[in-house]
């Protein structure tokens, strides 16, 4: 068996694999948060989260770990393993670069966030990447 790396110099390696995202997506009166998993193969690992979502060519694009928020109270009405978005159907679509960790919600991360700052003690670190409308 031949090694397909042994030609490599060091530092050039391509690192393949998949980034996970933390997506937000409003459809109609829905607000749906959920993890996305992207893969990296031969691009550059310093993509903005949005670059992803932009780079997405299908119609549909499954969450992970998902959960449906009515978008005017902001009150949860489901979690489930997973949802499929008909990305034609989505009015607002972003993603958050680095997830919350496991058993927090993105809008308890958020808020965490904004408490830490306001005492000066920095940032949560989940920063959104910002808007992108869906093509």
């Amino acid at each position: 068996m031949v090694d397909a790396t042994a030609d490599v110099p060091d530092g050039s390696r391509i690192e393949g694999g998949f980034k996970e995202l933390e997506i937000v997506a409003y459809v109609d009166q829905f607000k749906v948060v959920g993890v996305a998993y992207f893969g990296v193969g031969h691009r550059a690992t310093s993509r903005r989260a949005s670059d992803f979502i932009r780079s997405f060519n299908d119609t549909r694009l499954t969450l992970a770990d998902a959960t449906i928020f009515d978008s005017h109270s902001g009150e949860p009405l489901e979690k489930t393993a997973f949802v499929v978005l008909n990305l034609d159907k989505v009015d607002f679509i972003y993603a958050r670069d680095g997830a919350p960790p496991a058993g927090v919600r993105s809008d308890e991360a958020s808020a965490a966030g904004a408490q830490a700052s306001q005492a000066g003690a920095g940032s949560s670190g989940a920063a959104a990447d910002g808007p992108v409308a869906p093509a």
